[in-house]
């Protein structure tokens, strides 16, 4: 039987030694569960019929100048999409004319441009881009008016991730 002095000898860890050690426990039991939390995503999509393949290739443009959404949404979807992000106007139509994304996740108060503006620019450019309006407004004028103008979807914030998970997968399977 192993003791613990005879594993480290007769010297014990300093404060510094276990404060590290402990560190890089954290970071790998944060690093387990990313990549257990990958492994079934992908393996749930395979049993719903959806390739990983071919949801890792699709595009999604997150535009909101937040950086604390930006985060929250590009953690959330990077594990199955390719993430792009904006924090306004500007850097969402640059990003469009760069690459075509699939879906748009879009803020509708944003910088410089509203969201419904940049809304209806996006589907001047390509009406096949799907655009979910994220917002922090429980303005009904304003989901008629984002829904009028070509929006696939209106999400209120804070938002439940998983529920804007479906809804990104079911928009971009088609």
């Amino acid at each position: 039987m192993y003791t613990t002095a005879s594993l480290l000898g007769d010297s014990a860890w300093t404060l510094s030694e276990s404060v590290r050690i402990l560190q890089e426990s954290k970071r790998l039991e944060r690093r387990t569960r990313e990549i257990a939390l990958t492994y079934w995503r992908r393996r749930l999509g395979l049993i719903a019929g959806g390739s990983t393949s071919e949801r890792a290739l699709r595009r999604i443009l997150i535009v909101d100048d937040d950086p604390r959404i930006l985060e929250l949404l590009g953690d959330g979807l990077k594990h199955d999409y390719t993430i792009e992000t904006a924090t306004n106007g500007g850097e969402a139509m640059a990003a469009i004319q760069r690459q075509r994304p699939d879906l748009v996740l879009l803020d509708v108060i944003l910088p410089g441009m509203s969201g419904i503006h940049l809304l209806k620019l996006i589907k001047q450019r390509d009406r096949t881009i799907a655009v979910v309006i994220l917002t922090g407004s429980g303005n009904a004028l304003l989901e008629a008016q984002a829904l009028e103008s070509g929006a696939e979807g209106f999400v209120r914030k804070p938002f439940d991730l998983s529920y804007l998970e479906r809804l990104v997968a079911e928009i971009v399977r088609g």
